[in-house]
């Protein structure tokens, strides 16, 4: 399998830093859900190292800085996830492009949508996306994805919201709920 670095920002700038501090969060939570779903680890040293070390320890916060980007060394490629670049992001990029990691933007199409869709709105895509109807593929980013256009067949919708498809073109990514588009046709 392969790994993908997840750079996202962290430490919350601005006026509400708890409500900034969990969107940030989460943001790199459904990152790391949507490197899963396309058969990637997700390497979110931010994440990982909050566990136990202090953000606001400038030795600790240092520790954990430097230890993720040690682990820089075994990914295939870096996702920048959110709209603002924090300084520690900035030093991660660098690095990437001094190293060729490809670097990828992630966006997400509601940044307010739950990490994982209520069981009302897995029910609601599932009436909407039946198993047997035929989809049209409108937006997914991933290097593996059938051609934007490509026509499936529905399989069904999982508990995450997923579609699962199986494209014309012999793929079956799903359409991940949140981040990847398709219409029924």
């Amino acid at each position: 399998m392969k790994y993908v670095f997840i750079c996202s920002p962290y430490r919350p700038v601005g006026e509400d830093p708890e409500t900034e501090l969990r969107k940030n969060i989460d943001q790199a939570k459904r990152a790391c859900r949507l490197a899963v779903s396309r058969g990637l680890i997700p390497l979110a040293p931010h994440l990982y190292f909050t566990q136990f070390l202090d953000d606001n320890d400038p030795q600790e916060r240092k520790f954990g800085q430097q230890a993720g980007k040690e682990w820089m060394v075994c990914v295939s490629e870096l996702w920048v996830v959110g709209d603002r670049i924090s300084s520690g992001m900035e030093e991660e990029l660098k690095l990437a492009r001094l190293w060729s990691i490809p670097i990828k933007k992630v966006k997400f199409h509601n940044e307010q949508e739950k990490l994982y869709p209520d069981r009302n709105t897995v029910e609601q895509l599932r009436k909407e996306y039946p198993a047997g109807c035929r989809v049209k593929l409108l937006e997914m980013d991933d290097i593996q994805a059938p051609p934007i256009g490509t026509e499936g067949t529905v399989v069904h919708v999982d508990d995450t919201g997923s579609i699962c498809v199986r494209w014309d073109t012999g793929s079956g990514l799903n359409v991940i709920y949140g981040v990847d588009r398709c219409v029924k046709i």
